[in-house]
């Protein structure tokens, strides 16, 4: 049998099951609600057009950002140190908010500096500035 205590550490590592960003669609068009089918088709390419040249911009903001191979290990690092702070049981109430900071913290980063200590005190030193812990 698998000791309760493992069971519990395994289920508090797991997500919430909270809302995604895909349960909700961008946006949502009903052409019967139209009398000008021809005004509405111009109004939605125009649209189009707009989106399609914001995500062009976005995606040249982008390339600017660090490799993934650099995100990957700031992921690897701010993970582990999560994974040890939620080991105490009194941030055990400040999860949800913990986890959210640890991604903000990631996307901020955008130097090409990988020194783990540096990292990890800069984490560390975020969450104390973002959650007083």
């Amino acid at each position: 049998p698998i000791p309760n205590k493992v069971i519990k550490n395994i289920y508090n590592k797991f997500d919430n099951f909270d809302k995604y960003k895909w349960d909700t669609p961008f946006d949502t068009y009903d052409i019967t609600q139209t009398s000008d089918g021809i005004q509405f088709i111009e109004n939605l390419s125009n649209k189009l057009t707009v989106d399609l040249q914001e995500q062009k911009k976005s995606k040249q903001l982008l390339q600017t950002k660090p490799s993934s191979s650099i995100r990957e290990e700031l992921d690897l690092i701010t993970r582990k140190s999560v994974g040890e702070l939620l080991k105490n049981p009194k941030y055990h109430n400040s999860k949800k908010a913990i986890l959210e900071y640890r991604k903000s913290f990631i996307k901020s980063r955008t130097d090409e500096e990988l020194d783990v200590n540096k990292i990890l005190e800069d984490f560390k030193l975020y969450l104390d500035k973002k959650l007083k812990i």
